[in-house]
């Protein structure tokens, strides 16, 4: 229990370092870091089960340099993180 409780914790204060850089990323217009920084929020969400996170993180890095999909793309990662928490 105190494993999972730590992983969760763990979770929360990665992740929202993550949407901060994925956010830095988008306001800098930066494709390559769009990515990078979906990919590591993918990464983190599949490894604790927040599946419906990690497959909007994976659609963000697969359409990080998409400017007309984006958006709507980071809207629906936006909500799934909301939900993750």
């Amino acid at each position: 229990a105190d494993l999972v409780i730590r992983s969760l914790k763990l979770f929360e204060t990665h992740s929202r370092e993550a949407m901060l850089r994925l956010a830095g990323a988008v306001k800098a217009r930066d494709p390559k870091e769009i990515a990078s920084a979906a990919h590591a929020l993918k990464s983190m969400s599949f490894n604790i089960g927040a599946k419906a996170l990690g497959e909007a993180c994976a659609r963000v890095e697969r359409s990080a340099a998409d400017a007309a999909r984006l958006p709507a793309l980071l809207k629906g990662l936006r909500s799934a993180y909301a939900a993750s928490m």
